[in-house]
């Protein structure tokens, strides 16, 4: 995961909010638990995750886990929270489908991913994207350096030697 990179960050002052897709309902092997009991341990489990590397804004889209799919509802709600944190840096899954780690291509993180990178760009920087949606459009041009998929680490502007990508 990214935890690393985000405890750097907030060790460096940097504030980091998370934006979670899913729920958690679907996760664990005890079938004992009742399913929304399940997404609130999940929830608080995330809180107490982020609590450790710095992190104390959370936002939950409580969509339903393992059934995400890569669409305009789905890049809307991520366009939202881009208008309304508006972050200088934002690190997505990735939505490219690898074998060899099939575990990181869970069809939610590639969903995940997809719309990120298309709420990143165009939607939340579209003044006429998303038609009824609050929230004030992004305006920042920004040129940071991007990382391929299976790159590692955090690409910095100002030292990109730091955490940054290796191509």
């Amino acid at each position: 995961g990214a935890a690393g990179a985000v405890a750097n960050m907030t060790d460096a002052g940097i504030e980091v909010t998370y934006c979670l897709v899913t729920d958690g309902d679907a996760g664990g092997f005890d079938q004992t638990i009742a399913r929304p009991q399940m997404a609130l341990m999940r929830r608080d489990e995330q809180r107490r995750a982020g609590k450790e590397v710095g992190v104390e804004s959370l936002i939950f889209l409580g969509m339903a886990d393992g059934r995400v799919e890569y669409n305009l509802q789905l890049r809307c709600a991520l366009s939202r929270v881009i208008r309304e944190v508006r972050p200088q840096r934002v690190l997505v899954q990735s939505p490219e489908l690898n074998l060899a780690r099939i575990y990181a291509s869970h069809p939610d993180h590639l969903a995940a991913g997809q719309a990120s990178i298309a709420a990143i760009y165009p939607d939340a920087r579209n003044p006429f994207g998303h038609p009824g949606e609050s929230g004030r459009r992004v305006t920042r041009r920004r040129r940071d350096r991007q990382c391929r998929a299976q790159d590692s680490g955090v690409a910095s502007p100002q030292d990109p030697t730091s955490r940054s990508c290796r191509n």
